[in-house]
This record gives structure tokens, sequence and C-alpha cells, in this order.
């Protein structure tokens, strides 16, 4: 097991202690106004914006996203330096640099086995292991020799991106306190610093759910078009992330289709959409390793990347417990409570109750689909395998 902060375990347990306790004391004088003590912390972040920015919603999330890119850009520059300290940041790297050249992979060098690197197929051709996604997105940096600026900019658009997802299936509060949340989080923070894919599939998640969410919201046909487009770019950066999210989202949308509450049409346009990453993976996928399903991670491993033993089910709770210690102050478990509602004198409205589950399936099917995978996280910046 990787060692813990306890120092910093602590200092967050008294912040959500400091939280609950104020939150609770609240509830006394406003649960004859109907006002519930978890509401109280939302009321919270409503009035820090409100004293920022003179009550301008807008500018809540422009500054909050301007600092949240800043703060990322200079963890990058100054304490990273602008390196890929990681070999899997390497070889998005390189593969990057591999797609700037316009070329999809090169010839290995001359004697292959000085140039071995992690994460690089190295056997006649050189490229990488992973997807073609993040290198892609990686490449207009190379171009404009600044890599570093790419995932301080992604950082950004995924705030953007949680702060619409928040306001469509809650209000702007809850919006505004998720990216207060995230702007104090050194795990969100630290890979908006690095090279690591993890930031691009955060985005595109986001706005396959968000997109997702306002067509069935709206019954917009474009919606479950841009969803599908969303998450296809997701699986290019992901792939195993985005299957799994995607599950519980798919299963939701049949029900919802069975129900004729959905036009079946709209099932369609998001399939069809959404197809468009498998192809693309799979044409690239044979370009690179002659097979459509063998992907450069099978060639790099030479064994299978899941197993039906469960082989990740001894770090759940490990993954768990740094997710906590790397998040401020203790978001996912704020978030949990939130949903629960505990003590509650008024009752949510039926769209809060089913995205509250919806999103919380989403985040249990994450967790359970990495039961199959038999990868600690290694190094890393936090427990980016949940």
């Amino acid at each position: 097991m990787l060692p813990i902060d306890w120092r910093a375990l602590g200092l967050q347990l008294g912040a959500l202690l400091a939280i609950l306790i104020s939150a609770i004391a609240a509830l006394r004088g406003g649960t004859r106004r109907g006002t519930t003590w978890l509401s109280t912390v939302g009321l919270w972040g409503s009035r820090l914006a409100w004293c920022l920015t003179g009550g301008g919603e807008r500018l809540a999330v422009v500054i909050l996203v301007l600092t949240a890119a800043i703060s990322a850009l200079l963890i990058g520059r100054l304490i990273l330096q602008g390196f890929p300290y990681s070999g899997d940041e390497w070889s998005y790297v390189l593969q990057a640099e591999i797609f700037s050249r316009g070329r999809l992979q090169v010839d290995s060098p001359t004697y292959p086995q000085f140039f071995d690197v992690w994460g690089m197929v190295n056997n006649g051709k050189f490229y990488a292991w992973a997807p073609p996604g993040w290198p892609f997105l990686l490449t207009p940096g190379i171009l404009l020799g600044a890599p570093w600026l790419v995932s301080p900019t992604v950082g950004a658009l995924t705030l953007l991106a949680v702060f619409g997802l928040g306001r469509l299936v809650y209000d702007g509060t809850v919006a505004l306190l998720a990216l207060f949340f995230m702007l104090f989080s050194p795990f969100f923070l630290l890979h908006s610093a690095s090279f690591f894919a993890h930031s691009g599939s955060l985005l595109f998640i986001t706005l396959c759910v968000f997109f997702y969410a306002r067509g069935i919201e709206r019954g917009a046909d474009r919606d479950f078009l841009l969803a599908g487009l969303c998450g296809s770019t997701s699986f290019l950066i992901r792939p195993f992330d985005q299957a799994v999210i995607f599950c519980p989202l798919r299963a939701y949308l049949l029900l919802l289709a069975m129900r004729r509450q959905i036009a079946v049409r709209q099932v369609v346009w998001l399939g069809m959409s959404h197809a468009l990453g498998v192809l693309l993976l799979l044409g690239y996928n044979t370009l690179q390793t002659g097979h459509p399903l063998t992907m450069g991670y099978h060639v790099g491993y030479g064994s299978p990347l899941f197993d039906l033993h469960f082989p990740g089910r001894h770090f759940i709770a490990e993954y768990l417990l740094h997710l906590l210690v790397w998040t401020f102050p203790f978001v996912p478990l704020l978030a949990l409570l939130y949903s629960l509602r505990l003590g509650e004198t008024k009752p949510k409205n039926p769209s809060e109750q089913r995205w509250d589950a919806l999103l919380f399936l989403v985040c249990l099917a994450n967790i359970i689909g990495y039961a199959f995978v038999p990868f600690h996280y290694w190094v890393g910046y936090g427990p980016r395998y949940v």
C-alpha cells in the first residue's frame, strides 16, 4: 500500500467536520423555514461567490476558471517544469511528436534495443501503446512549441463543462460549489498540469454527460448527437473509462425509450455518433498493429489487460482512501452526504433525484470496472484509476 500523508488527511478531516458542524448548527435556525443543513453548505458557496463578484454568476465562473487554469499552469511550469515525469506521459508526448510530422508511426532506430522506452512499441515500428486521442490533442501544443499549455487549457474547459452540467441538472449554487471544490483539489490541479491523459478523458466524459442530460431534459436530437461525438472522443483517449461509464447511461436511455419518454431516433443518433469513436479506434489499431482488436497495449505488454478474476479488487479500498486524501475537503464524501440529504425536511424534485442516482451509478460503475484491471496506480498524482 502506498504511503498516505496522514497530516494532510487530518487537516481535511478537520475542515470537513467544521463544515458539517456549522451546517448542522445552521439547521436549527433553518429547519422551520424548510432549509436543509446540507443546502447551507451550498449557500456558503453562493455567498462567497457573491462577495467576490458582486452577485454576477458569470463573473464568478470566470474568476474560478481562470484561477484554476493559472494555478495548473504555474504548477506545470514551476513545479513539474513542463516535463513528462512518467513513462505514460513520455509516450503521449512522443506519439504527439510523431503526429506532428504527419505520421502514425516511424521506423525503429538501427539498434532498437538502445532506444526502448516505456509505453512505446519498438519492434521495427515505433509508436505509443496508448490510443491516439490524447496524443492527438497534444499535437497542437507540440506544433506551437508549448505542449505544457494543453492540459491547463483542458482543465479550464472541464470546469466550464462541470458548471454547465451542475447548472443544468441542479442549480447555479451547486454548480459554483462544484467549481470551488475542484479549484482546491490537488487531484484535479496536478492532472491539469501534467501530461497524463486523464484531464482530456474527464473533459469529454463531462461533455458527454452534459449533452446527454440536456438531450433528456429538452428532447433535442442535436444534443444526443453531440453526446455521442464527445463520447467517441473520450473513447479515443481512454476507451475503458468511457465504456464503463457509458454502461449506466446507456441502460437508462434504453429504459426511457421503452417508456416512450424519448424517441427511438434519439437513441439511434447517440448510438451512431458514439460508434464513430469505436470505428476510428479499430481503424487505428489495424494501421498500427495489423489487427483491429489488437492495441498497442497488447503488443507492449504481451498479455491481456483484463481478467475475469477481479485482480484489481484488492486496490479498491486503497483507491477510495487516497481519493479522500487527494480531494479537499473530502469532496466525494460531501457529495454522497448531499445526495442522501441527511436530516432533510424538504424532498428533492424528481429530476434532481434522477440525476443523483444516475451520477452515483456512473461513479460506482467506474469503481466496479477497475476491479477487472490488474493495475496499481504506480507513479501518478492520486488514484487515477478510479
